[in-house]
């Protein structure tokens, strides 16, 4: 296959507007994936989140979680590679978020397995992740009462939901401390509008990075990379791949950097792009 690898993020580029993947999208991708083309997945969502969306796609190739932190066995359900924060930028978030009174979502790997807490939620955004992830039968929810015990754990990244204004304070107030040693992505919730997000990782936990660990184990090679996606935090891998490939509805600034522009996340546009390109 030449070292060809295709990866797409979900969540507003293969995903539908409602976080859905459609019914055409999963029989054309379980076709394709059955006949060997080489398709993965980076996106900021978790292996549990992920598996919930694509079920049992016989994907082989491992996938890229939470933006990075984590590179997953998707079939065996196993952790592969963990990106947290080192103790002393780790110490110096949890001092911020606890001199603040912040309330947040940390997701942390603990005793062999990913777990997320939350910790002092108040506001409509933050309540409406948290019944989300109720629904959904999320086995990764705890509550904490006290942020201490994480200065000893091993933290992947931290996540807070507010209106934008307060939010792109504390990305202000971080990048002034640590500089470029946190990746910082302030997007706005795609399934409750006027709710942002700050998401708050190692600069070494991202898209890229994760792809780059592909490309090292074997799993095709740079020059033939194909990646698909919408959002800001899809900037680094579009910077690493040949053909970085934006679908229609993604942010302004990452069609800038696209080689090419297909459909609407609502129209299959991904899925139909991988049919074209399989049949040549």
């Amino acid at each position: 296959m030449n070292g060809q690898l295709f990866i797409t993020d979900l969540d507003g580029t293969l995903l539908n507007p409602e976080g859905k993947l459609s019914d055409y999208s999963y029989s054309a991708l379980k076709d394709l994936l059955d006949d060997g083309m080489p398709i993965s997945v980076a996106s900021a969502r978790s292996l549990h989140t992920m598996k919930q969306i694509l079920g049992d796609l016989p994907i082989q190739i491992p996938v890229v979680c939470i933006n990075g932190a984590y590179i997953c066995d998707f079939a065996q359900h196993r952790y592969l590679a963990i990106q947290g924060f080192p103790s002393a930028i780790k110490a110096g978030l949890l001092n911020y978020m606890q001199e603040r009174s912040l309330g947040l979502f940390v997701s942390a790997f603990i005793d062999e397995q990913e777990l997320l807490y939350y910790h002092k939620l108040t506001n409509q955004g933050q309540l409406w992740y948290l019944n989300d992830r109720i629904k959904a039968k999320d086995h990764r929810l705890r509550e904490t009462q006290d942020l201490s015990p994480f200065y000893e754990e091993q933290v992947v990244s931290m996540t807070l939901m507010d209106d934008r204004a307060p939010l792109e304070q504390v990305q202000s107030d971080l990048r002034q401390q640590f500089g470029d040693l946190l990746n910082l992505n302030l997007t706005e919730n795609l399934y409750e509008p006027k709710s942002w997000w700050l998401t708050i990782h190692f600069h070494r936990a991202n898209k890229a990075e994760g792809i780059n660990y592909l490309l090292e184990q074997g799993f095709g090679n740079q020059k033939n990379l194909t990646v698909f996606g919408d959002e800001l935090n899809d900037l680094k891998m579009f910077a690493l791949s040949n053909q970085a490939i934006a679908v229609s509805n993604a942010n302004p600034a990452l069609i800038k950097k696209a080689h090419r522009v297909i459909g609407s996340n609502d129209d299959n546009s991904v899925v139909r792009y991988l049919q074209e390109i399989w049949k040549k």
